[in-house]
């Protein structure tokens, strides 16, 4: 029963010396915007480039010679070097692009896939 109370002792001791590390609000608050600009970015390349692989589609669906599969592969290598190329720019822009993680990268990429992807997808079904 002894070791309990000095084991409880210990750990209330251990939380009453904890405090929160140094919080830095304007390095924060600028990283953030940093990355809001890198999604305005990432949103700009995939809806240009969402309209032009339509565009590309409806030529495939339009052309009955060659059938619509190699202009659908087209807007998919298409929507893939506009991922290779939006990172680049971002990198060649801004100049902070060096600071970000692996996570900042791989959101912007999500973003610009998921949305490319999608209004190509809504595109093609709508005014295909």
């Amino acid at each position: 029963m002894a070791k309990k109370v000095r084991k409880r002792l210990e750990e209330d001791q251990k939380v009453k010396e904890f405090q929160f590390p140094h919080f830095d609000a304007r390095g924060f608050i600028q990283h953030e915007l940093e990355q809001s600009y890198a999604t305005a970015v990432s949103l700009t390349f995939a809806l240009i480039l969402a309209v032009v692989s339509w565009q590309l589609t409806a030529m495939g669906l339009a052309n009955s010679t060659v059938g619509v599969l190699p202009f659908a592969l087209g807007s998919l290598a298409l929507g893939a070097a506009g991922g290779v190329g939006m990172s680049l720019v971002i990198r060649r822009f801004r100049p902070k692009a060096e600071e970000y993680k692996r996570g900042d990268w791989v959101g912007l990429i999500m973003t610009y896939v998921f949305l490319w992807a999608g209004i190509w997808a809504l595109l093609v079904n709508v005014w295909g």
